[in-house]
């Protein structure tokens, strides 16, 4: 004779299942496919988030704080000009800047190189930095001493390119290129003076956006904030 009770839980089994399953609900225990790694969300990144850099944040006839170039032996802030009428208008939200007042200043053929900064958080991750350019004349752009891209450093293209029409592009997702804390944006600006006088004016207009994601917690105060624990009965549970 089969034996029904073996295919069937007695009622009374079954009422108690479900009390200890409500209590375990009011407890507050988490159920999981993967109880091993916990909820999905403790290891999924957070992001993006944003930093962006401009060159000129500031008014035409001040400095710059923000943008320093060096003169040799030191960092100074860096001027906000007004652009030549050859030159394209700034990027939005920039201005052109230089190591001069006014362009009306020509200097002879060199390198200047204008530095900002950023911070990145520990615990970021997937990092990236896209900038525009303009540049009279030439412009290398560098992230902690790697140089992601820039203009070719000769004349075997029109140089009024690169400071006249669209800004150019250069980006990198190296990651190996970003630290946390202070980074260093850097781009060297090259003047190849005048055939006839020898000197020219020199300028460079930019905007860089720097990406990152956080790998635990959300991006809160320049850091990466991993999320605050809450008490829901005897058992600890992340908030949301």
């Amino acid at each position: 004779m089969p034996h029904s009770f073996r295919r069937h839980p007695a009622p009374v089994l079954l009422a108690a299942l479900a009390v200890l399953a409500a209590y375990g609900n009011a407890a507050g225990r988490m159920t999981s496919p993967h109880p091993a790694r916990g909820p999905s969300h403790s290891s999924t990144a957070s992001g993006p988030y944003t930093i962006t850099r401009v060159s000129g944040a500031g008014a035409v006839g001040s400095t710059d704080p923000a943008n320093k170039f060096n003169n040799g032996s030191s960092w100074i802030n860096a001027y906000i000009v007004p652009p030549l009428a050859a030159y394209a208008p700034p990027i939005a939200g920039s201005h052109y800047i230089a190591k001069t007042p006014t362009l009306s200043t020509l200097l002879p053929p060199g390198t200047t190189t204008f530095r900002t900064t950023f911070s990145l958080p520990a615990g970021f991750t997937a990092p990236s930095l896209s900038i525009s350019v303009h540049a009279d004349n030439y412009a290398t752009i560098l992230v902690n001493g790697h140089v992601i891209g820039g203009h070719p450093l000769n004349q075997s293209y029109t140089i009024q390119n690169n400071f006249q029409g669209s800004p150019e592009i250069f980006a990198s997702s190296n990651a190996g290129f970003f630290v946390p804390g202070n980074n260093f944006l850097e781009i060297n600006l090259t003047n190849v003076g005048s055939t006839r006088t020898g000197t020219s004016p020199a300028a460079l207009d930019y905007k860089a956006t720097v990406q990152f994601y956080c790998k635990r917690g959300m991006y809160q105060n320049g850091s990466c904030m991993r999320k605050k624990n809450v008490v829901v009965g005897p058992e600890t549970l992340p908030s949301s």
